[in-house]
């Protein structure tokens, strides 16, 4: 009986590891979606961005 425990211990310090390795990797999710939306919203505001990307998806003739 007395292996049962630490064998529980275990158990839960591996799933609590699990479960701050999830979150760890859902905040870093998410503070690259907020990046990449907020560098998105600066390129529509900035009007020299624009004619720059235009002029880069544009063909030569």
């Amino acid at each position: 009986m007395t292996r049962s425990i630490p064998h529980a211990q275990r158990t839960r310090r591996l799933l609590n590891q699990g479960a701050m390795q999830r979150s760890h990797r859902r905040s870093e999710l998410i503070r690259y979606i907020m990046e990449e939306a907020e560098g998105s919203a600066q390129l529509a505001s900035d009007p020299k961005s624009r004619i720059k990307d235009r002029e880069s998806t544009e063909t030569p003739l």
